[in-house]
């Protein structure tokens, strides 16, 4: 989640959480729907179509997880257009 704070390394978060998904989800629930907060926030300000592909699908395979990943990508689709409108 720390990693997350850090614009430059959502690269390599996106490739650690995909490396290490299996061990992830062995977490216990409420830290790990902050690590996919904190995934869909920072890597998704990067890859926004992957990002959201990728966790669309994985509700559908772990429904558990639908609320936070519903609120997250909500949260990336506002901070992608304040960031355009900024840009702008």
């Amino acid at each position: 989640m720390a990693m997350a704070e850090n614009p430059v390394a959502a690269d390599f978060l996106w490739q650690w959480y995909q490396d290490n998904l299996a061990a992830l989800e062995q977490i216990h629930p409420m830290i790990y729907e902050r690590i996919i907060a904190a995934v869909i926030s920072a890597a998704g300000l990067k890859k926004p179509e992957k990002i959201e592909n990728f966790f669309v699908a994985y509700m559908e395979k772990q429904p558990q997880t639908k609320d936070v990943i519903r609120l997250s990508l909500e949260r990336l689709k506002i901070n992608l257009q304040m960031r355009e409108k900024n840009a702008g």
